[in-house]
């Protein structure tokens, strides 16, 4: 039977095909929820997440969702199967201050140790708990260029910072902060005070990596 969630949203990312939202329930305190498609690789189209009145979803906006059914992985807990002909409906957004009410507050996100060439603990190769986090940051510095010294590598952002005392440096997916930094010179960037909606991916090459699916500060959000 069909049921709807409220959410605020707190990533819409890139994902390989379409999009990946994550947001948690409206009122504070209450769980994640990821909305998955049918496809193999669940990712939604830009014509199932747009909403009621041709929005697409933003960080901090309030959306209503309506779902077929809970379709936790063992990766990925939070998710719920979209009904994919019932639109969605966007119903306001919450403002920067309220924010906070909503942050994460683990110790570690997930294991440390687990290092891909070019990041720090940014993988790890046996998932336990849940798949997404949102956590403020005193900064994080963004490495823009390609991803490897060869010559057919890809541009992207990376993003450096510090959670509870340990560094990462993981891959940035956000769309907003990919489209402004590839118009700029590549180099180092630094945001102050943001707050990070971190994800955990799909089996790739035997391990998850953990993703900033967003990167989410006053002047953004609330411009």
């Amino acid at each position: 039977m069909n049921y709807t969630k409220n959410i605020v949203c707190f990533a819409n990312s890139r994902k390989i095909g379409g999009y990946c939202v994550a947001g948690k329930e409206s009122i504070p305190g209450m769980p994640w929820v990821r909305p998955i498609s049918h496809r193999p690789t669940h990712e939604l189209s830009e014509n199932e997440l747009t909403c009621h009145n041709e929005c697409i979803p933003q960080p901090l906006d309030r959306i209503e969702i309506s779902f077929c059914k809970p379709f936790p992985l063992y990766h990925q807990p939070e998710n719920h199967l979209i009904d994919p002909g019932v639109q969605w409906v966007h119903q306001g957004r919450i403002r920067w201050g309220e924010i906070e009410k909503w942050l994460d507050t683990p110790q570690t996100l997930w294991s440390l140790g687990e290092s891909s060439t070019t990041k720090l603990n940014d993988r790890l190769s046996m998932p336990f708990g849940k798949s997404l986090y949102l956590v403020g940051v005193d900064e994080i510095t963004l490495l823009t260029g390609p991803k490897s010294p060869y010559p057919d590598a890809k541009w992207a952002v990376r993003g450096q910072f510090i959670w509870n005392k340990n560094n990462y440096m993981l891959d940035v997916t956000d769309p907003f902060i990919e489209y402004h930094y590839h118009k700029m010179p590549n180099g180092y960037y630094i945001i102050n005070n943001p707050v990070l909606c971190i994800s955990l991916s799909d089996l790739w090459n035997g391990f998850y990596y953990k993703l900033i699916s967003a990167i989410l500060f006053e002047e953004r959000v609330d411009e």
